[in-house]
């Protein structure tokens, strides 16, 4: 099996509708070289059973302690060379992300490759503000799996040498 660019993991805990959307998000996205991984602590409300069938997906249903331990449990069997962390209820902002990222990952400059950190902003549906992310205070989104451990902690050794903008279109 080729390895997908990108794992999506995506916690849960009887999380209901929300889990549906954030996968009919992941599903909608117009680069499909990805896999998701849904790390369940046991839900009772039938959120699970409502997954669709796509051989991207994988169900991991088990006790955790917490969303953080949850997160580190999926950690361990991704395969993706990107691990992009999503929690249930959370929209990709158009059905290009994953492919804007992409590109921009796959640039290169002066022959190397970009950062291996990419942290984002995150657009609050409610009041439609635009939380901003300080890459001095806060990295988001995208690991690689180089730089993290994936012995039962998430740690990154690497900090962003570099911004990216990519618009969502999204105003």
């Amino acid at each position: 099996m080729n390895t997908p660019f990108y794992s999506i993991i995506v916690v849960s805990y009887n999380a209901g509708e929300k889990l549906s959307a954030t996968i009919k998000s992941i599903l909608s996205q117009t680069f499909g070289e990805y896999e998701i991984i849904v790390k369940d602590a046991l839900s009772t409300d039938g959120s699970t059973a409502k997954l669709p069938e796509d051989p991207r997906i994988r169900l991991i249903q088990g006790k955790d302690r917490g969303i953080y331990d949850g997160m580190n449990i999926a950690l361990l069997s991704s395969r993706g060379e990107y691990i992009y962390f999503l929690n249930c209820g959370d929209l990709l902002a158009s059905e290009a992300v994953l492919e804007k990222v992409h590109a921009e990952i796959s640039r290169k400059e002066d022959g190397q490759s970009v950062p291996a950190i990419f942290y984002g902003h995150v657009l609050e549906r409610r009041t439609g503000q635009t939380v901003f992310a300080a890459p001095s205070t806060a990295i988001r989104l995208v690991f690689t799996a180089e730089n993290c451990s994936r012995s039962g902690r998430l740690t990154c050794t690497s900090r962003c040498a570099r911004t990216m903008s990519i618009s969502s279109g999204v105003s």
